[in-house]
């Protein structure tokens, strides 16, 4: 049985992506470079890095689903910025006992979620890894020259907004890790990037400030109200969108911590100007935008920065705010 070593995976990979000269990209895999012709505009770049047993598991997941959420995520950066996708890097450590099947269901996965918004594989690398697969990949998306959505243009009165629903990734993974298979982990496993809707909110000049939800709607909206100045903010519990999977479950407190809390969403979160509410009420309305207002930007105050709000008017007490990278929650004094 030969081995499967760099030299097959390449091969893989060419077969996969393709040699040739891309539009705006007149020399990709297969030299020590890939040459990228800069646009007229500004070019956003992002790069992020999933590691076995940190951000999955092989257990869970097939090859394909691993690769599309390898991509899913890293779209998710551009879609906060509202950039289109054009260029990717894709860096791999294989362990020893990857085969050449799952490798291409892998690259399938990667590949096909990539696509279906745009964007190419025009380079990366591969090495070995003793333990645990690793996986780096570094993004390019288009801007236009007055640039894109930022963290940090939220004002106080703003509305606090957000797309799609937010807990099912979260759910999901409590799901997975109970050993339960579900509706919600599927969307743990295989999460939407939110790129059509955050080119869109750019393009209206609806958002006053963008970023995607990865690390949990609070901490997330936490580290926006920072880079707009310190302000702080209130969350309307009740107003939250769920999914009708989600819906189902029991709404106790460890639920709704989860919801506001648990991470993996990948939806957008943006603020407005109030005398912009209309105009995002009317892209909901034909369909266009999915969006919810959820609460409010407010004056800086003493304690915690996002303050959470029963419907009953009485406040939610988080006990975290949401996940650091290596995997910690942030606790609440």
């Amino acid at each position: 049985m030969a081995i499967f070593d760099e030299a097959r995976f390449i091969r893989l990979v060419e077969a996969r992506f393709g040699t040739a000269p891309l539009p705006g990209a007149p020399l990709t895999i297969g030299d020590d470079c890939a040459l990228i012709a800069p646009g007229p505009g500004l070019t956003a770049v992002t790069t992020d890095t999933m590691v076995e047993g940190v951000h999955f598991k092989r257990a869970w997941a097939t090859a394909k689903q691993i690769g599309q959420r390898l991509a899913a995520v890293n779209l998710s950066d551009l879609a906060g910025m509202g950039a289109e996708p054009t260029f990717a890097l894709l860096s791999v450590s294989l362990t020893h006992d990857v085969t050449e099947g799952w490798a291409k269901g892998f690259l399938d996965g990667f590949a096909t979620e990539l696509e279906s918004h745009g964007c190419r594989v025009v380079g990366g690398n591969m090495t070995a890894a003793p333990a645990a697969l690793s996986f780096t990949v570094t993004l390019m998306g288009r801007l236009p020259k007055r640039g894109g959505l930022l963290r940090s243009g939220a004002k106080v009165g703003d509305l606090v907004c957000v797309t799609g629903t937010l807990g099912d990734g979260a759910l999901g993974y409590l799901d997975l890790t109970a050993g339960r298979k579900s509706a919600l982990a599927g969307r743990y496993l295989s999460p939407t990037p939110r790129v059509e809707w955050g080119q869109l909110l750019l393009r209206e000049r609806l958002a006053t400030a963008c970023m995607d939800i990865s690390d949990g709607l609070a901490l997330d909206l936490e580290r926006m109200l920072a880079a707009s100045g310190g302000h702080s903010a209130r969350i309307d519990l009740g107003k939250i969108p769920l999914s009708p999977a989600a819906r189902r479950r029991e709404p106790t407190d460890d639920f709704w911590r989860t919801v506001v809390a648990g991470g993996d969403d990948y939806e957008l979160l943006f603020t407005v100007n109030p005398r912009k509410e209309a105009r995002l009420s009317r892209l909901v309305s034909e369909g266009v935008l999915t969006a919810s207002i959820i609460g409010r930007v407010e004056s800086p105050r003493s304690g915690a920065p996002v303050r959470v709000i029963r419907p009953d008017g009485t406040p939610f007490s988080l006990s975290s705010a949401g996940w650091l990278h290596g995997g910690s929650p942030v606790n609440r004094r």
